[in-house]
């Protein structure tokens, strides 16, 4: 039996105007077309954004050779805040961002979604420990879910402002 891992990516913030959700009214809806407004990143390969995943494009480079399974790959848009350039550490170069959506299968592929939470098997956090930056990356976190839906209430009221 294949074991799993919770993780939780470094949070960025700024979902951009253009984002397209597939019910406006229902906050752990799908996102169907993504669009981030940077203020600021951290660095790491691995982020995610009101639950939708997103790797730069050196680990979408790496899964897509690897045979890791669970995720597919899908375009979305990035723009910078004007205070960006202020926050971002100009020491790694800025580089193009994926959606990583996730289609996994428990037991059966490396990358899942269980009641919102991203499960990685064993062999998929071997290999993003290995290459690639996930310094903010939490693994099997204590979960509060009361902050998490507070967290979820203010992002509703933000949408319905």
């Amino acid at each position: 039996m294949r074991k799993y891992n919770i993780v939780e990516p470094e949070v960025i913030v700024g979902l951009g105007e253009k984002t397209v959700f597939s019910d406006i009214d229902n906050s752990y809806s799908e996102i169907l077309k993504l669009h981030i407004h940077l203020e600021d990143w951290l660095g790491d390969d691995l982020v995610v954004i009101s639950n939708f995943y997103v790797v730069t494009d050196v680990l979408k480079e790496g899964l897509e050779q690897s045979e890791l399974s669970g995720f597919e790959f899908v375009n979305i848009e990035v723009t910078k805040d004007e205070c960006f350039n202020i926050n971002f550490n100009k020491s790694r170069a800025f580089p193009s961002f994926w959606g990583m959506k996730i289609t996994g299968v428990k037991g059966k592929d490396d990358v899942y979604v269980n009641s919102l939470e991203l499960n990685v098997s064993e062999e998929f956090m071997t290999f993003l420990k290995g290459e690639y930056q996930v310094h903010y990356l939490v693994v099997n976190p204590e979960y509060d879910k009361e902050l998490d839906d507070f967290i979820m209430s203010l992002i509703n009221r933000d949408r319905n402002s």
